[in-house]
Order: C-alpha cells, then sequence, then structure tokens
C-alpha cells in the first residue's frame, strides 16, 4: 500500500472531515439571529506493556467486566455546538469519534477500528423549561464502576430519540431506539438473478429489534450541605419480530419466531461527604432479550428458539472516599445470568463475581502511588469436559501504579501518567480456559509491566 493511499483510507478521511467541521463551526461568525458556540472534549488512553518474557502483556479476567488495569487503547474525540439564545430553546448538537485497538506506531498497519459513537441533536427547554428533546445515535448512559469499566443499569446504544425532562429534585426520561446488526439473525442478503443480466442481492431476513426505556430520578437533599442522595427507577423493554432464515445449501426456510424483553433495576446513591467521594449501589433485573446487551446475539434458545425465558441478575457497587492525603476507590459486582433451555448442568449458566479496590497515598503536588487489589470468579453451573468435575475460573491480582497528575490531587483527576506492573495469580480452572498447547495454561502466575497515560475533559462520558 502506498502512501498516497494510506492517506486516502476511511479512517483517516472520516477523521478529517470532522476536524474540518470542527474547526469551521469554531471559526465560522455568529450570526446576530443565531448565536453558536464550540466545545470540544475528549476521554482517552494508551498504554504500552509486556509480560516480562518478551512478549506482550494483556488481561487476565475470567469474568465479563474485570478490572481495567492493563486496558488497551481507546480514545473519544468529541465536539459540541450550542445553538440559539439563552433565553429561549436552544439546540445542542454532538458529534463523537472514537477509535478502538492496537495503534499503527505499534503494529505498522495504517488501518484503525473507528466508529460514530454520538451523532444527535438535543433541543433544551421546548415548549416548557426544563423539557429536553433528542434524536439521532447517542451513548445513553447513567453511573458506572469505573475501576470495571462497566455500566450495570442503563447502558444502550441507541439510534432513535427520546424525551428529558428537569424540574427540582426530579428528573424523567422517555428513550426509544432501533438497531439491525449485521448478522444471520437479523439480517441477510441473498443474491437473485437481475432483470437485465447478471445478479444482485436483497435483503431475504431483515428484522429490527426496537428497545425503549424509562427512568425517574429522584435527589434528596442536592443542595444542602453534608451527605445527598439519589434514586433512580429504570425499566426497559425490547421488542423483535418475526422472520425467516434461508439456508442456502438446501434451499429451506428457517422460521424465527418474534421475541421480546425486560429489564427492570434500581439505583441509590450518595455524595458530597468528603472530596469527591461517592456510593452507588445498583439492582439489576434483566429477561428475554434484556439478559443480553442490545448490541449482542443472543445464545441459548430454547426448544421454540425463543430467548423468553432468559434471566440476567445483576448487584452492583462503586464508590470512591478521600481524606487528606489518602484516597480509595471501589468497584464490585455479583452476577447470575441462566439461558433460557432446559438444559442440566449447562456450563453457559454461571455465577460470577468481582471486586476490586485502589488505595491511593497523595504525595506532594503532583505525586500519588496507587495500589489495585482485586479477586475475580466464575463458577459455571457445568463440568469441565476435560476434567469432568466443576471447575471454577479465579484470579487474585496485586497491582502497583504510581502515577504522576498536574492537574489536582484526587483519584479522577486526569490526566494521569502511569507506570503499571500486575501480577496475577490463576487457579486451575483459570489456566483451563488456554488451549492445551498454549503456554499460558502452564503459568500460574501473569505479569505485566507498562506505562499508561489516561485523559479526559469536557468529556460527556468516561
Amino acid at each position: 500500500m502506498t502512501e498516497r493511499t494510506r492517506a486516502s483510507s476511511p479512517p483517516i478521511r472520516a477523521a478529517r472531515l470532522l476536524c474540518a467541521l470542527g474547526l469551521l463551526a469554531a471559526s465560522a461568525p455568529a450570526a446576530a439571529d443565531f448565536p453558536q458556540s464550540f466545545e470540544f472534549g475528549s476521554y482517552g488512553r494508551v498504554g504500552a506493556g509486556y509480560d516480562l518474557r518478551g512478549a506482550p502483556g494483556g488481561q487476565t479476567n475470567v469474568v465479563t467486566h474485570g478490572p481495567r488495569l492493563e486496558e488497551s487503547p481507546y480514545a473519544e474525540l468529541e465536539m459540541r455546538s450550542l445553538l440559539g439564545r439563552p433565553t429561549e430553546a436552544r439546540v445542542r448538537i454532538v458529534a463523537t469519534l472514537a477509535l478502538n485497538g492496537e495503534l499503527f506506531h505499534y503494529t505498522g498497519d495504517f488501518q484503525s477500528r473507528i466508529g460514530v459513537r454520538n451523532l444527535y441533536a438535543e433541543a433544551q427547554d421546548v415548549f416548557v423549561p426544563g423539557l429536553f428533546l433528542w434524536a439521532g445515535s447517542r451513548m445513553y448512559r447513567g453511573d458506572d464502576l469505573y475501576l470495571l469499566d462497566y455500566w450495570p443499569l442503563d447502558n444502550l446504544n441507541t439510534m432513535g430519540g427520546g424525551a428529558i425532562y428537569l424540574r427540582g429534585r426530579v428528573e424523567g426520561a422517555l428513550q426509544v431506539g432501533l438497531n439491525r446488526l449485521t448478522d444471520p439473525y437479523q439480517f441477510q442478503l441473498v443474491p437473485t438473478p437481475a432483470p437485465t443480466f447478471g445478479s444482485r442481492e436483497y435483503a431475504y431476513l431483515d428484522r429490527v429489534r426496537t428497545v425503549a426505556s424509562a427512568r425517574a430520578l429522584f435527589y434528596v437533599r442536592p443542595d444542602a450541605p453534608g451527605l445527598r442522595l439519589k434514586v433512580k427507577l429504570y425499566a426497559e423493554v425490547q421488542q423483535l419480530p418475526a422472520g425467516k432464515y434461508l439456508n442456502e445449501t438446501d434451499h429451506t426456510e428457517e422460521p424465527l419466531p418474534s421475541d421480546y424483553g425486560w429489564v427492570v433495576g434500581a439505583q441509590l446513591g450518595a455524595w458530597n461527604f468528603g472530596r469527591n467521594s461517592h456510593a452507588n449501589l445498583f439492582v439489576r433485573f434483566g429477561g428475554g432479550l434484556g439478559a443480553y446487551d442490545t448490541m449482542a446475539i443472543p445464545s441459548g434458545f430454547d426448544v421454540t428458539r425463543h430467548v423468553t425465558a432468559a434471566r440476567d441478575v445483576v448487584l452492583a457497587f462503586s464508590g470512591n472516599y478521600e481524606r487528606r492525603r489518602l484516597g480509595l476507590q471501589v468497584a464490585a459486582y455479583l452476577r447470575s445470568f441462566h439461558e433460557a433451555n432446559d438444559i442440566p448442568y449447562n456450563p453457559n449458566n454461571f455465577l460470577e463475581g468481582v471486586i476490586d479496590l485502589r488505595p491511593y497515598v497523595f504525595v506532594g503536588k503532583y505525586f500519588r502511588q496507587a495500589f489495585d487489589l482485586s479477586w475475580q470468579r466464575r463458577s459455571p453451573a457445568g463440568f469441565n469436559p476435560e476434567t469432568g468435575t466443576h471447575e471454577a475460573p479465579q484470579v487474585f491480582k496485586l497491582g502497583v501504579m504510581p502515577t504522576v497528575a498536574l492537574f489536582g490531587g484526587g483519584t479522577y483527576d486526569r490526566p494521569e501518567f502511569r507506570i503499571i506492573y500486575s501480577a496475577s495469580f490463576r487457579n486451575q480452572g483459570a489456566r483451563l480456559l488456554f488451549a492445551a498447547d498454549d503456554p499460558h495454561r502452564l503459568r500460574r502466575v501473569e505479569h505485566y509491566l507498562g506505562l499508561g497515560v489516561e485523559w479526559w475533559f469536557n468529556s460527556s462520558y468516561r
């Protein structure tokens, strides 16, 4: 590939287009009847490390959402423009470009994994003060477990629209969106002869999943000194219409029935009981399609090819506490998942849990010494096919992370420059997850040593 071809690759063209639009919006003069402002924000992390054996280092997680100590590079570039007068309805336009995976300076490959995470417009104070209407493609999220990079309650990647109403201590929101993943579960192209010559493709299977959600948020003592509380109630429904899949080998049709799903959950939050301090307790119940991520293909169908009987239950906690020269971040969850089928001792049914503690010692103005202690375990309902016994993969991890932060001394102040060392101690069940000839199967301890940086500023999400 020539340098000219590389420079014109789709990711590079997309990045140049978004940057050009941002510069244009920032430099364009504001019209007298249509004033505007422009903001740029970003979230990002980049790290490089190895396993002390000459190979690249990586994560050793055995649960769905493990500690984020040795994460791969990821970045979001966000541009926002606000149109309208402060005393009237205003419109905010948001575009977020995301880059994920290994970078050119590491692989020598100029291609990048790129995605548009936000592309929507939101009208503020429409009809009545406090009413927001939005439409487009959006990351639609609540609070997260930072140490696990996990949103346990409301976390939708939606293309649709919704409304948010803020009044005093109460917030209400409604959302509806669609997706159609490019997978035979929802979409199939089949070749057919063209009217004149040759052939063309048409959508034999083309069914759209609808996801609608509602949330209500109540604040207790939101402006009072000392402890403040909030309570969130959340509900979600999903629906997928019926369709037919064509087996192109024997040209038989396979009916795919309609299906649905639901989610209900709640969150209790507290904050302002110390510098940068907060605590959140989550509970989430999901059934049917709601037991799976909206961007994932369901598995474990029953005999009627439904997943209506699937169940997912999550109990999660996150917190942060800082006092003088000490700080502590905490994240943990317990999850029970069961597929819709009645297979006895199904290894795909499991109970998993993880807890991660990250204490900080603040030394001077810029330096912070962090430690990371975590334990994770997954207990499947079935037996290991190799040993014929019940094997529960388990990992205990110890991390040492000296860091430098130039703009503040709290645990969440960024940018943060890091040296990362971690040792992961794995039991037999965790080692059996690797192939028989994989050298990782023989290692009880995995090491990681690397350098990294994480930042965020003017960013909607972290």
